[in-house]
Formats: C-alpha cells, structure tokens, sequence
C-alpha cells in the first residue's frame, strides 16, 4: 500500500488541481500554489513540472506573468541555496551542479542554457 506521506500529498495536489478547475480567476495563484507545495516538500523537480505545467497552460497575461515571476523566484532560491551551501563547504561544486540539473543524458551547461533559453523566450513572448 501507499504510506501515509503519499497519500497525503495525492490529496493536496488533488484538491489544488480541482480548484484550478472551479476558480478560473484564481489560476495563477492556484499552480503557483501547487509548485509551492512541492518546493516547500523537498520535490525541486515536480516544482519545476507544475511550473512548467502551468506555463503552457495559463491562457491570460496576469496568470502568466503570476507564474513566470514564482517561477523565476523559484529557481533563483534553488541556486542561491545550492551556492550559499557549496561556500560553507556542506557540499561540494559537482553535487551543487548534480542537484540544480539532475537529468541524466544531457550535459549540465547544456541544461543550464535550454532552461537560460525557455526563460528568455517565455519572457519575450507571453500567452
């Protein structure tokens, strides 16, 4: 069976993604709410995801530009916290960069300059 932890975070993503059904003036805030959650949670990826998610989904400029700025403060937390951590010396530079562009295949600088890229063109050209 599924333990206590999953099945409470199945419920708070159930429930948010159900208002985002229910209160359409409401939709940005609601996936800023959900990758907020995953964020707070540890779950730095499905943060990403839901922010991604909401990205291409929004269909007004206030719902975009919502995200886009959650979404940009998100990732800005992310390094600093990697960076702050690494000049401590509580880790060390690969695992910083292991931890900011996890995905196997691709090359870190690669992944560093597509996420560089998605945000330069989300930016210019809004919903």
């Amino acid at each position: 069976g599924k333990s206590h932890y999953q099945m409470k975070d199945m419920k708070v993503e159930s429930i948010i993604r159900c208002g985002l059904d229910r209160w359409s003036c409401e939709i940005g805030s609601m996936w800023c709410s959900l990758a907020q959650y995953q964020s707070r949670s540890g779950w730095f990826e499905r943060a990403r995801d839901v922010y991604e998610e909401a990205m291409s989904k929004v269909t007004t400029a206030r719902d975009f530009g919502q995200v886009f700025d959650a979404y940009a403060h998100f990732e800005e937390t992310v390094i600093e916290g990697k960076m702050s951590a690494t000049s401590d010396g509580e880790v060390d530079e690969e695992d910083v960069e292991g931890a900011l562009y996890p995905h196997g295949g691709a090359s870190r600088q690669a992944q560093y300059q597509s996420r560089s890229g998605w945000f330069e063109k989300a930016r210019d050209h809004p919903p």
